[in-house]
């Protein structure tokens, strides 16, 4: 489990409701693509080539390294996905850790067979020991491709102020480095090591360092990205979701006092202050309208792309052009209130008349606001984004004007960044719930953060 360690600063980082002091990986990576990985692979010391399963491997070394350390997480790596037939595959969350159902499952269910073969494996550990090793146990199956690690490492650069690799090329300055260090047995490295390092490589841009002007909010992680080494502000969610899903669906008033408590210090920083974005779009949005015009703030918006990261500026005046909105409206019952469906990456429409029957059945109005091309690169920049925000607010407020005072329903399907300019927006139009569309569980809409 030493491949690659990570030592957290105190209280360690955190995990669903505890801390993690220390990070242990094991790295398989896999040069043959076309396979995946089963719960059998796991406990077959042949698919390693040893004498021991790797499963037994993890649970042998938990065992030792909890002695001295008990905040400890292990975690497998590989660029390998998780073999769709097998049942652990809708088990596996995005933090790589196993749901709550592994446990739970009767001994019948294809995943109760899996629990009690790899307990009946794991003959080192008792009965209490086997359920705390799962639950340190995290699986990063199918991590990302060359391409997408030399996206988040350019990324992470210039936030860091360092250079940031070409990836026109098929090498950088990191890659040799890396290789010397090796060659030389330099492995351990602490801060004051490291910034010793860069400096020593020229590896340092000139001007200031991205990372003391950004701000990130995250209620989802990504695999080998850490919120406290992402920003000099950080408002951290994570705990409060397994995935993409809210563990206490009355949750959300408690996420909107955090980000009341916690946004505004983002005047502090200097400016203009980056808004980084790994967040449900209400949480985008409903920090839009914390940090509206009225703020005072310039912001830029780190907005992804299939191109890395770009730097939205909004500041800028601009039109929407040809690709602007198209609003048709219609009736769906005799109720006072409003719903407004946005589809900007892809088409909400159906799902948006299926919801409100259930979720928003005091709505007798639909609003079906579009772009006339839709998908994730339909919005050109930061200045497209905002006269596309503008816009839109005209928009609805011209399409209901004679139900002005009622609530808005709306149900967003774009870029986190725009339903962030939204919310900058929102005042306009009036009291407003914003719905989460649940993609891995019901596959159907709920009410989310309301103002």
């Amino acid at each position: 489990m030493d491949d690659v360690v990570v030592y957290w600063s105190t209280p360690g980082v955190a995990d669903a409701d505890s801390f993690v002091r220390i990070d242990f990986h094991q790295i398989k990576f896999h040069v043959a693509q076309g396979q995946c990985i089963s719960s059998g692979n796991l406990i077959d010391p042949a698919w390693t080539g040893t004498t021991r399963s790797m499963l037994w491997g993890f649970a042998a070394s938990w065992k030792d390294l909890r002695e001295q350390q008990p905040n400890i997480r292990l975690t497998l790596v590989t660029n390998w996905p998780w073999c769709t037939t097998d049942p652990l595959a809708s088990l596996i969350r995005d933090t790589g850790k196993l749901h709550n159902s592994f446990f739970t499952s009767g001994p019948s269910s294809g995943v109760g067979k899996i629990r009690a073969t790899w307990r009946a494996h794991l003959s080192l550990l008792t009965d209490l020991e086997f359920d705390e090793f799962i639950r340190r146990l995290r699986l990063c199956v199918q991590a990302v491709s060359q391409s997408e690690a030399g996206q988040w490492l350019a990324d992470r650069c210039q936030l860091a102020g360092l250079q940031p690799p070409d990836l026109a090329t098929n090498h950088s300055p990191y890659d040799d480095l890396a290789g010397r260090l090796l060659a030389d047995g330099r492995r351990e490295f602490t801060r004051e090591d490291l910034e010793k390092l860069v400096k020593a490589e020229k590896l340092r841009t000139e001007g200031a360092v991205p990372f003391r002007s950004t701000c990130a909010i995250r209620s989802f992680q990504r695999h080998a990205h850490e919120p406290t080494t992402d920003a000099a502000l950080v408002i951290d969610l994570t705990n409060l979701f397994e995935g993409r899903r809210l563990l206490d669906p009355n949750g959300w008033q408690a996420i909107r006092d955090r980000i009341d408590d916690d946004l505004p210090a983002a005047a502090s920083l200097p400016q203009p202050v980056q808004v980084a974005l790994d967040a449900h779009l209400c949480i985008g949005w409903y920090a839009g309208t914390v940090l509206n015009s009225k703020a005072g703030i310039p912001i830029l918006l780190r907005q992804k792309s299939y191109d890395g990261v770009e730097l939205w500026d909004t500041s800028g005046t601009g039109s929407a052009g040809p690709q602007s909105w198209q609003v048709s409206t219609e009736s769906v019952g005799d109720g006072p209130e409003v719903a407004v469906a946005i589809s900007v990456t892809h088409d909400v429409i159906r799902d948006v008349r299926k919801a409100i029957a259930t979720v928003a059945p005091q709505v007798g109005m639909l609003v079906d606001v579009r772009l006339q091309e839709l998908g994730p690169g339909s919005i050109r920049d930061g200045s497209h984004a905002r006269a596309l925000a503008d816009h839109l607010v005209s928009a609805i407020r011209d399409a209901t004007h004679e139900r002005r005072g009622q609530r808005f329903h709306v149900f967003p399907a774009c870029p986190v960044s725009l339903a962030f300019l939204l919310g900058q927006r929102s005042a306009a139009v009036g009291p407003i719930t914003m719905y989460e569309y649940d993609f891995g569980g019901t596959g159907t809409y709920a009410p989310a953060i309301a103002t």
